[in-house]
């Protein structure tokens, strides 16, 4: 049996792009938008705005940004590589 993070793992490495988190609760009210611009530029396939995007990973919401922002760049680069 594969673990969650695994899984997910694996499905990135195929090319396919990840859920961003899940951000409805109050708490991560003030990422919102940071989060909505990660996920515009993975649905634009932007690695070099991803790979820019500055994010200080002090609590659980950049955290996720983060983990989110990474798995993205994993995704596209096997987009790129299979395309190539």
């Amino acid at each position: 049996m594969i673990g969650k993070r695994q899984a997910i793992l694996d499905q990135v490495q195929t090319g396919a792009l990840p859920q961003p988190p899940d951000f409805s609760k109050p708490t991560h009210a003030r990422f919102r938008t940071k989060l909505a611009q990660i996920v515009a530029l993975a649905e634009a396939g932007d690695i070099a705005g991803l790979q820019a995007f500055e994010i200080n990973p002090v609590s659980s919401s950049p955290k996720a940004m983060a983990r989110y922002r990474d798995l993205c760049v994993i995704a596209i680069t096997a987009r790129v590589q299979v395309a190539a």
